[in-house]
């Protein structure tokens, strides 16, 4: 399975954008098309999108 992360309104990081997300891990970066800027403001508030194509996911950690 795999998971993929957009981030609504951000130009280059829809869920299409992103890298596949595969195995088992705690620490699992995002990447769309290699990079892991989510290409958004610091003070700009955001959503979000997963799409799980034969996986699960059970945790979510915001670093910043």
């Amino acid at each position: 399975g795999a998971v993929r992360v957009g981030i609504a309104g951000v130009p280059g990081r829809s869920v299409e954008d992103c890298d596949p997300i595969v195995g088992d891990g705690l620490s699992m970066p995002v990447h769309w098309g290699g990079e892991e800027d989510i290409g958004a403001r610091r003070d700009q508030p955001i959503s979000l999108h997963f799409r799980l194509t034969a996986a699960e996911l059970f945790a979510v950690e915001w670093l910043d």
